[in-house]
């Protein structure tokens, strides 16, 4: 049975969401609160908000790139994936294979090439776009040694 990177992610991550839910709440700062208190309260910024919008889409549908980001670059982030696993576990000893994959959906969630970019909510269609960040696997170490982007422990 094959298991890949991205359910043993969901499995941490809702696990770390149901923690974080039997938190108390902090509020560390009450700007958001003041800040949506002024929006819902004062029409004017609310029609501010929504003309901003209706730019920023009416700017992508006819080809405007309004923001100040040299977009002609692509950023490359080199990654490298720490794997720890007991003993001889073949499921949590991930395959090459599969870090690539997940190196890959990276890239197609962040450039936009993901096939569900369809299904993004109106609300935020005006802020889609490609982030022109690549990732791979690091090459080489910070001493200067070759890597393949991958260390292994097993424990």
């Amino acid at each position: 049975m094959k298991y890949s990177f991205k359910i043993i992610l969901s499995i941490v991550f809702s696990f770390g969401l149901l923690f974080a839910s039997n938190a108390q709440e902090i509020i560390r700062c009450g700007l958001d609160q003041q800040i949506l208190h002024e929006f819902y309260n004062n029409p004017t910024l609310q029609q501010e908000y929504n003309t901003f919008l209706q730019n920023q889409q009416a700017n992508k549908i006819l080809g405007i790139d309004s923001t100040r980001v040299n977009t002609d670059t692509t950023y490359t982030v080199q990654v490298v994936v720490h794997i720890v696993y007991l003993g001889n576990n073949k499921y949590e000893n991930i395959p090459d294979d599969i870090i690539q994959s997940q190196i890959d959906a990276l890239n197609r969630d962040y450039n936009l090439l993901n096939d569900d970019s369809v299904n993004l909510r109106p609300f935020f269609k005006p802020f889609q776009g490609n982030a022109r960040i690549k990732f791979e696997l690091a090459k080489k170490t910070p001493t200067g040694a070759n890597t393949n982007g991958i260390t292994r422990t097993k424990r």
